[in-house]
């Protein structure tokens, strides 16, 4: 599960990696929320913090899948409440919002990476095979909206980070 603020005290939260078959529901705070949707957008009224939880299950896996995303008025939050450990955050991207081109570095590259970009329903737009700690790519065939990129290492927990393209 990925989120971001996009103004003050409104957030957008995104399922990632869903199978196309996966039946996706949302709670906060435990009480069901969504159902059928891989984004949603949610506007605090007041301060405060809320747990939205995503969940999915397929014919494959009836008993589910499902993650916890801690998100508080204050632009504060957590995506491991369950205690996993998160991936170091040592790749960033540029400039964003974008238009055209997108920058990135990793400041502990080892090599067998992929940059991957998905629309937030969780479809994969670009798959770019990585050789080296910087680089850039070509976004500007990507219509206006909001994206996740994706870096992929071999050996290590995928990085996620929110990406807005404009025009």
């Amino acid at each position: 599960m990925e989120w971001g603020e996009i103004e003050c005290n409104e957030f957008l939260i995104g399922a990632l990696n869903q199978p196309e078959d996966a039946t996706i529901f949302w709670t906060l705070d435990g009480e069901p929320y969504d159902y059928g949707v891989a984004a949603l957008t949610y506007t605090f009224e007041e301060d405060g913090c809320h747990i939205f939880t995503a969940g999915y299950e397929t014919p494959e896996c009836p008993a589910g899948v499902f993650a916890e995303v801690e998100i508080c008025s204050d632009c504060t939050g957590t995506s491991d409440l369950f205690g996993t450990a998160a991936s170091a955050a040592s790749f960033e991207v540029w400039p964003n919002p974008t238009n055209s081109a997108l920058f990135w570095k990793e400041t502990d590259f080892a090599g067998g990476t992929t940059l991957l970009i998905h629309t937030l329903d969780g479809r994969m737009v670009m798959n770019q095979e990585v050789f080296s700690a910087s680089g850039s790519m070509n976004v500007a065939q990507l219509p206006e909206g909001w994206y996740v990129v994706t870096w992929a290492v071999k050996s290590r927990e995928p990085v996620h980070t929110k990406l807005r393209i404009l025009r």
